[in-house]
């Protein structure tokens, strides 16, 4: 008799460096593979969330490619913007050595002291935690289920959605797949975020969303600067 495999689980990790701290948390299914890939640059200040567009095949290795590609991008300090423009164009390449059509999702991040500044394409979106309450900062490329825009799309005009914001004392920003935010109210993510370990508050957003019987792969990324003394 075998013992039966966990259905649904949450794997979380914890990202510190010299001037942000970082947490993920993602959720993770028997028998699913997870599309969802978030890479974090060596320096710390960088990382790349992105989702594999479902219902085509190969969405993984798309996610992949382009994270990898974005992540490049960012260890050389070119910024986010040149990160999300790499990431498509390896992602068109990927189409045409497979022959097959696919693309993904996604925000690349790169941070400057208490400046947070994102680049992103699709649905993947990007919040503002303050006060308990969440506020969108990115404009999502969707309508309902389908995308307007993403990673690797053939607009080759299209230049995705950028912005930055300095980050305040107790203010966090979120990045999170549609799977966690188009299930999730403003106000239920900011109950989720309650407490002080970052790593737990990320993992409680994704079990909110698991709450809320999100179909989808779900994951968060938080990050917190580090206010120094002198700064």
């Amino acid at each position: 008799m075998t013992d039966n495999p966990k259905t649904i689980w949450i794997e979380s990790q914890r990202h510190d460096g010299p001037h942000s701290e970082m947490a993920s948390a993602t959720l993770r299914r028997y028998a699913h593979e997870n599309e969802d890939v978030v890479l974090r640059s060596s320096s710390g200040r960088g990382c790349m969330v992105v989702d594999g567009m479902s219902g085509y095949e190969n969405g993984a290795l798309y996610a992949a490619v382009a994270a990898y590609a974005g992540l490049a991008c960012l260890e050389r300090g070119e910024g986010s913007r040149r990160a999300i423009d790499a990431a498509s164009r390896a992602s068109r390449a990927a189409s045409l050595v497979l022959r097959w059509h696919g693309g993904s999702a996604g925000v690349a991040v790169e941070q400057l002291g208490k400046v947070i500044e994102w680049s992103c394409k699709g649905d993947v979106a990007v919040f503002l935690l303050s006060d308990g309450a969440a506020s969108m900062l990115s404009r999502p490329h969707c309508y309902g289920d389908v995308l307007t825009d993403y990673i690797g799309s053939e607009v080759r005009a299209s230049k995705g959605d950028s912005g930055s914001i300095v980050l305040e004392q107790g203010q966090l920003v979120l990045i999170a797949t549609d799977g966690v935010w188009k299930y999730l109210t403003p106000e239920q993510m900011g109950k989720a975020i309650q407490g002080e370990d970052l790593e737990e508050r990320a993992v409680n957003l994704v079990q909110a969303a698991i709450d809320r019987m999100t179909p989808d792969d779900a994951t968060v990324v938080l990050i917190r600067a580090i206010q120094h003394p002198d700064s």
